[in-house]
């Protein structure tokens, strides 16, 4: 850990754990209620009700985006050199489990790695890891603002219209 950040800790990592583990379920949350309204805004405009098909949706999407987090999880490590370290971390513990180092030499080299090469991983791993989901957050809160066009008054229009269509046919 950089000396900065001597004495947080547990706390500090929990807390840039927190932030966008937190505005990925208000995220989750704010889809979830898009997709129950545009259900209501198709079959407002079509007059057809296709639920599943609009709801299968957001699995695939989920997907989708957890695939593009890995691949940003990995890109974060190679620039930052954490996947470089933990390569030497592991070659270390290879040899030391097939015997060919002795335990005290091993623990040895990776504290010196660890020492040597972690100060400037470390905040590079945790700016990256609160920063990045943090522009996702604001960028699809921007793009929810700009380009959603079903707000909670229209939402509110649609469903009478719909409710006047369904008393209107009964």
């Amino acid at each position: 850990m950089p000396p900065q950040f001597k004495g947080l800790g547990i706390g500090l990592i929990a807390i840039f754990n927190i932030l966008p583990t937190l505005g990925n379920g208000l995220y989750l949350l704010v889809l979830v209620i898009n997709i129950a309204n545009t259900v209501e805004y198709q079959q407002w405009l079509t007059g057809e009700r296709h639920e599943g098909i609009l709801l299968s949706v957001r699995p695939l999407m989920t997907k989708i985006g957890m695939a593009v987090g890995q691949l940003s999880g990995m890109l974060i490590f190679q620039l930052t050199g954490t996947l470089a370290l933990t390569q030497k971390i592991a070659k270390i513990e290879r040899l030391a489990a097939s015997n060919q180092l002795a335990p005290i030499l091993k623990q040895q080299m990776i504290t010196n790695i660890l020492q040597n090469g972690t100060g400037a991983r470390v905040t590079g791993l945790l700016i990256c890891w609160t920063l990045v989901p943090l522009f996702g957050i604001v960028g699809i809160t921007w793009l929810a603002d700009h380009h959603l066009t079903i707000d909670e008054k229209r939402y509110d229009s649609i469903r009478d219209a719909l409710e006047t269509t369904r008393y209107q046919s009964s």
